[in-house]
């Protein structure tokens, strides 16, 4: 087409006039379109002045196969569930279970997919058939999982209660996975936090298997947020929390580390993750809010805990400072894993145009001023006596403080803008903490006011430059 060429109305009764002089397939192909257009008008025009209204062909209902195909699979399920059922009760040998449960895994799986293939309809028959697919699935996981219980018996396996459910939740995961199916992710997030728990109150035999748990976690979550599901994310994020801790704990328990590590392993796989659920807001995660949040109030509890230490309040709780080699070198690859996740994900923030290279340099300086405020503390001592000829305690705590107030505070503002409450929320309440901390007379002298307040207009200032940027969002 010719920019500037006159407009022509369509002739059907001479379309060659209107022919361009060069390549005419093309225009044979849209004549013959047009006609065909015409034609179905023409058609439906004389329909309608006859009285019969026009049905198109794809729209015929054809439910009559796929309703009885689904009927008669949902009484296979039904049939099976009452085999296997009875073969339970009466106590029936393990073969014949065995071929009850394999017969309602086949059936399951059959009605599964035949009702899979019509969930995508519109309405509530749609609905209904993914609920079934759903329900299904679940049906066949539990089936496998009480094939595999019985086989496990007869070979005189141990299998616990916990791992069990382990595999049921790693069953269940699996069928979210290939079904995308919401139903079968939230059962595998609750049979994840029962087996967490069973765990926990009684240890496994198996001790590999509860450090396989992460992995489910981060399949779980990486589901919810394809799927936009947030209570399996919740759910998940908990458990992870959760299993995080309480191997924390264990450690801490059996001396290998002290809680000023595990204020440090808060503090930089918080920062992690925090920064992990930015790059995952900008691939459009509907839950990204919610790693956003929590990565960046565990990371404020682990510097909080810092900070305190730093003050140099007398506390019973860093008296013990001690750590076992194996526990300081776990300090040190986690911590290099978790600064080298925060330059990841600011590469994928820098792919999505919503960070700069400035921005990723100074987040990574953050997280390795973290790490070092940990991890060198002799050399921050002897450096901060040595040049400035202050006491290290609690200089390096206020200005650890100042930083902390500083995120803080973009924190309340960010969701302000945002409109989200429990932005707002965390940020005040970290506001609060550090309001708290600060209140002591003790800590306050011209030197560290000072240095509180320098602290405090460098890190707005940052901060504000930051944000100035029109290409990011830094909450």
């Amino acid at each position: 087409m010719i920019l500037g060429a006159p407009t022509h109305i369509a002739n059907d009764n001479d379309p060659r006039a209107l022919r361009p002089k060069g390549d005419t397939v093309g225009f044979r192909a849209l004549l013959k379109e047009q006609e065909l257009e015409r034609r179905l008008q023409a058609l439906e025009l004389q329909n309608l002045m006859q009285g019969e209204p026009t049905m198109p062909i794809d729209t015929i209902p054809h439910t009559r196969g796929p309703k009885w195909g689904i009927m008669l699979s949902l009484l296979c399920t039904l049939l099976m569930t009452l085999a296997a059922a009875y073969c339970f009760y009466s106590a029936q040998s393990t073969v014949i279970s065995v071929i009850a449960l394999t017969a309602l895994v086949w059936s399951a799986l059959w009605t599964t997919f035949i009702s899979a293939e019509h969930a995508d309809k519109t309405g509530d028959q749609g609905e209904k058939r993914g609920f079934i697919s759903e329900v299904s699935i679940i049906i066949a996981t539990v089936a496998g999982l009480a094939i595999w219980v019985l086989a496990s018996r007869e070979w005189g396996l141990q299998i616990s209660a916990s791992d069990g459910i382990a595999g049921f939740a790693g069953l269940s995961v699996i069928s979210a996975a290939l079904l995308r199916s919401r139903l079968a992710l939230l059962v595998s997030t609750i049979a994840g936090l029962a087996w967490l728990a069973l765990y926990t109150q009684v240890p496994s035999i198996n001790m590999i298997s509860i450090w396989s748990y992460p992995l489910l976690g981060a399949v779980q979550l990486y589901l919810a947020g394809q799927s936009d599901t947030k209570l399996p994310a919740s759910l998940a994020l908990f458990g992870i929390y959760g299993w995080l801790f309480w191997i924390l704990n264990a450690h801490l328990m059996a001396g290998d580390i002290s809680l000023l590590h595990i204020a440090a392993f808060s503090m930089l796989i918080g920062m992690a993750h925090y920064r992990i659920g930015k790059a995952a807001g900008d691939a459009l995660w509907d839950t990204a809010n919610l790693h956003v949040v929590s990565g960046w109030a565990l990371a404020m509890a682990g510097a909080i805990g810092l900070q305190h230490f730093w003050l140099g309040t007398d506390s019973v709780l860093w008296q013990d400072l001690s750590a076992h080699p194996l526990g300081q070198l776990t300090w040190q690859i986690v911590g290099g894993i978790c600064i080298a996740l925060v330059g990841a994900a600011g590469l994928i923030r820098m792919f999505y145009r919503q960070m700069s290279s400035l921005a990723v340099l100074f987040s990574l300086g953050v997280a390795l001023a973290a790490a070092a405020v940990f991890d060198q503390r002799d050399m921050i001592i002897s450096l901060i006596q040595s040049e400035l000829s202050m006491p290290a305690k609690p200089l390096v705590g206020m200005l650890i403080g100042a930083a902390i107030f500083a995120s803080a505070a973009a924190m309340c503002l960010n969701g302000a803008r945002r409109k989200d409450t429990l932005m707002m929320l965390v940020g005040l309440a970290v506001i609060a903490i550090e309001l708290t901390l600060l209140l002591d007379p003790k800590l306050w002298s011209p030197e560290t006011g000072l240095s509180f307040a320098m602290g405090l207009a460098a890190s707005l200032c940052l901060a504000a430059l930051f944000a100035a940027d029109t290409r990011a969002d830094y909450a």
